[in-house]
C-alpha cells in the first residue's frame, strides 16, 4: 500500500478523518501510524476481482467483514476461490492477509459476460 493511498482515497471520497490521513494522529490514538480506511481496503479487493474477471469484469455484489487493519507501507495479500458457477454469474470467497494474519474476509458475485 503506497504511502499516498490514504490521501488519494480521502480526495476521492471526502473522508478526511485524521486517523486515516495523519500518521501523528494515528500514534496519538494508539496505532503505529495512520490506518487505511475500510472502504479503501475494499477497493483493492474489487479491483483485483475485476481484473481477474477480464475486460468487462465487474462486481454484482460484495460482502466483507473486517478483522484487522492495514497501514500505508504494508504489503497485503488478496486470495480468493470460486465457490459457485451458475449460468450467468460466478461466486467467490476471499480473504485479505497481512503478515500471515487475516484482516478481512468476504464473498462476492461477478456476472459472466458473453461480450469480448
Amino acid at each position: 500500500i503506497d504511502l499516498y493511498r490514504p490521501i488519494y482515497f480521502a480526495g476521492a471520497t471526502g473522508i478526511f478523518h485524521p486517523l486515516y490521513i495523519d500518521p501523528i494522529f494515528g500514534k496519538l490514538v494508539g496505532f503505529k501510524s495512520n490506518v487505511l480506511h475500510e472502504y479503501c481496503l475494499t477497493s483493492f479487493v474489487i479491483s483485483a476481482l475485476c481484473e481477474w474477471a477480464g475486460r468487462n469484469g465487474h462486481i454484482k455484489s460484495i460482502e466483507i467483514t473486517f478483522l484487522g487493519y492495514a497501514r500505508p507501507g504494508d504489503v497485503i495479500k488478496i486470495c480468493w476461490k470460486v465457490t459457485k458457477v451458475a449460468k450467468k454469474e460466478v461466486g467467490v470467497s476471499f480473504k485479505i492477509s497481512l503478515r500471515d494474519k487475516d484482516i478481512a474476509k468476504g464473498k462476492g458475485i461477478l456476472p459472466i459476460s458473453d461480450e469480448k
